[in-house]
C-alpha cells in the first residue's frame, strides 16, 4: 500500500509539471547574431523581425533603414557562416512566409570587397491581402441606336410634303384663275374657241 501511494504522487506530481514547462516554452525567445570575418551567424526564435535587424546592423556596422514594420511581428530563422548579403537575404525570404516584404542594400567598393553600408526593409500588407484579386468593375449597358428613322424625322418629312402639296395646289388655282381671265379677254376680243384654247395651251405652256 506504500508503495502503491508513492507511485501516484509522483504520477500526479508530473502531470501538474507539464503545464508549466510548456507555458516557458512557450514565453521562450532567443536572439543572438555574431559576425566574424564578413560572415553572419544567427539564431532567432519568437524574436522580433526589427530587433534581429538592427542588431544585425549594430554588429556588421551599417546603415539600417525600416518602414512598415507593424508592432508584434516574429521571426523564427536560423543560419551559420552565410556572407552578409545571403544572410540579410535569408531573414527576408523568411519574413515574406508571412508578409511582403522588399529590402535595398547599397554596397561600396573596399579593397576587401564590397562592402554593405546602407539597407532599407520595407514590411507592406500581408500575403492573404496580397492574394485577392480586385473586384471586377461594374458593368456599363450600351444604349443601342434604332436604325429607323425618329418620330421628331417623320414628322419633318410629312411636314415637307405637305408644304409641297399645298404649294401645287396653289399654283394650280393660280393657272385655272389665269386661263379663265384670258379665255374672258380674248371672246371679249371676238377670237374663236379652239383659237383661245390653243393660244392658252401656248401660254400657259411657256409658264410652266
Amino acid at each position: 500500500r506504500f508503495k502503491t501511494g508513492t507511485v501516484m504522487f509522483l504520477l500526479a506530481g508530473t502531470m501538474l509539471a507539464l503545464p508549466a514547462v510548456s507555458l516557458s516554452a512557450d514565453k521562450q525567445r532567443v536572439l543572438e547574431v555574431r559576425y566574424e570575418n564578413s560572415r553572419l551567424s544567427v539564431r532567432a526564435v519568437n524574436a522580433g523581425a526589427e530587433a534581429l535587424l538592427k542588431k544585425i546592423a549594430a554588429e556588421a556596422r551599417f546603415k539600417l533603414v525600416t518602414s512598415g514594420f507593424p508592432k508584434g511581428v516574429k521571426v523564427d530563422v536560423y543560419f551559420k557562416n552565410l556572407p552578409l548579403d545571403k544572410g540579410i537575404d535569408r531573414i527576408v525570404k523568411t519574413l515574406r512566409k508571412k508578409a511582403s516584404v522588399s529590402h535595398i542594400a547599397m554596397f561600396q567598393r573596399e579593397e576587401s570587397g564590397n562592402v554593405l553600408y546602407s539597407l532599407r526593409v520595407t514590411y507592406s500588407k500581408s500575403t492573404g491581402e496580397r492574394g485577392k484579386t480586385a473586384a471586377p468593375p461594374p458593368v456599363v449597358k450600351k444604349e443601342t441606336k434604332r436604325s429607323g428613322p425618329s418620330s421628331s424625322s417623320k414628322t419633318g418629312v410629312s411636314k415637307i410634303e405637305t408644304e409641297e402639296k399645298m404649294e401645287a395646289d396653289a399654283k394650280r388655282q393660280m393657272r385655272q384663275e389665269i386661263a379663265e381671265k384670258l379665255r374672258k379677254q380674248l371672246r371679249q376680243e371676238g377670237w374663236s374657241r379652239d383659237e383661245i384654247e390653243e393660244r392658252l395651251q401656248k401660254l400657259l405652256g411657256e409658264g410652266e
